[in-house]
């Protein structure tokens, strides 16, 4: 993980400002351009700053990954219907809470041929607060609704909002997921697509 090289890099600015009796303002702009590393490489996972992130991959043609997170909804069969209309998959990030929520809706996803990824059974608020033990057990937990409802398992995973630090590092090695990035394109923006374009995603 970069995290641990920029650690080392910082220590190595400390000593080298206590060398050369450096004051305590330089003391303090190292600091803070440290913290503002951290918090960048916390909220942006394409980064990898804590986690290698699958973000993006060299093909022949041109494409793009769509994927959709924290359902299944209510909404979810409306976009279900648009990409089979248009023959395209994507892949959903699914919630735990969700899944038993919708289990109807979560199996018309596996069965029409879509990619699922664990998304944590309950999306916590806290998630950047979370535990190790804590978030593994959030993604374990997820996996075993995944596996009671669609006879699913998925080495795919997406932190909530986004956010990553090393105790979610360290769940998603101990769960043994793939964290994967990339852009969430929600239901609601399809159907303005289709409304926009005249009725039609563009097809592949």
């Amino acid at each position: 993980m970069k995290h641990y090289y920029f650690i080392l890099f910082y220590l190595f600015c400390n000593v080298f400002i206590y060398t050369f009796h450096g004051t305590i303002w330089v003391y303090l702009f190292c600091f803070l351009m440290f913290s503002a590393v951290v918090i960048w490489g916390s909220f942006d996972i394409g980064l990898g700053y804590f986690v290698h992130s699958l973000t993006h991959k060299m093909t022949k043609i041109k494409e793009a990954a769509l994927t959709f997170d924290d359902g299944p909804t209510e909404f979810t069969p409306k976009f279900l219907d648009l990409l089979k209309e248009n023959n395209i998959k994507a892949t959903f990030f699914c919630i735990g809470k969700q899944i038993e929520k919708y289990p109807e809706t979560f199996q018309r996803i596996i069965d029409e041929g879509h990619a699922v990824g664990n998304h944590t059974y309950s999306h916590s608020n806290q998630t950047g607060f979370l535990s190790t033990s804590k978030m593994a057990e959030e993604i374990k937990k997820c996996d075993e609704v995944m596996l009671q409802t669609g006879n699913l398992k998925t080495r795919l995973y997406r932190p909530p909002f986004g956010v990553t630090n090393p105790n979610i590092a360290k769940a998603i090695k101990l769960t043994g997921k793939k964290a994967s990035a990339g852009m969430s394109v929600r239901w609601t923006l399809l159907l303005k697509m289709r409304t926009k374009f005249t009725g039609k995603l563009p097809k592949g």
